[in-house]
């Protein structure tokens, strides 16, 4: 049930960005109605919608809110349905618009062989996704890496369910500070990923990254 919810969250952030992009209606159509739109979007959708998720997780820190699924998804959820609802009400969206970009994902405009090249290559695409999926989700944190640069501020953050400082160590303290020059962000996306999954696991804080 944890990665069912872990994969909702992630959904919801993807979401988010592309529904944002929609209402922007970016990009725009050409002449020859740029056909690569939904791949623009559904590719750039991600990035955008994590950078937001990650802006809101420090806004509602500050304003003194716990890190949950009532101040993180019910918010971002609401913002997708808006955006989207924008988007439909200028025209960026229809439910034409959307069966003509799923007919071109699934039977492009191409020969026999080319269509069964580009299938191919799809289900290439999703095999490998989950192969590197299983990959990090199983394979432990290295110490080296991530408990030195990250996953302290994550996992303190993820049990506080907000951003706290990290203090300069004292000399002689066994307590280990991680490293300023890591931003932020970097440290919320596993925070995040790890709350959608209800409990703390090394492995789905390192799907994000």
């Amino acid at each position: 049930m944890s990665y069912v919810a872990l994969a909702s969250g992630w959904a919801l952030v993807w979401l988010l960005g592309v529904a944002l992009l929609l209402a922007l209606d970016w990009p725009r159509g050409g002449p020859d109605g740029n056909p690569g739109r939904a791949a623009l979007r559904l590719g750039f959708g991600f990035i955008v919608g994590a950078l937001l998720l990650t802006l809101w997780m420090r806004v509602s820190s500050g304003l003194g809110l716990r890190f949950s699924w009532a101040t993180l998804g019910l918010p971002l959820a609401v913002a997708s349905a808006g955006l989207l609802a924008l988007a439909a009400r200028r025209g960026a969206l229809s439910y034409a618009a959307t069966k003509a970009a799923l007919a071109r994902l699934w039977h492009p405009g191409l020969s026999r062989w080319q269509r069964v090249a580009w299938l191919l290559l799809l289900a290439w695409l999703v095999l490998r996704l989950a192969l590197l999926g299983a990959e990090v989700a199983w394979q432990p944190l290295y110490p080296w890496d991530a408990w030195v640069q990250w996953a302290t501020k994550a996992r303190a953050w993820y049990e506080l369910g907000r951003i706290v400082p990290f203090e300069q160590a004292t000399p002689g303290s066994r307590v280990r500070r991680a490293r300023t020059s890591m931003p932020r962000r970097a440290c919320l996306r596993p925070c995040r990923c790890c709350r959608s999954g209800v409990a703390w696991r090394s492995g789905a804080g390192m799907i994000p990254r």
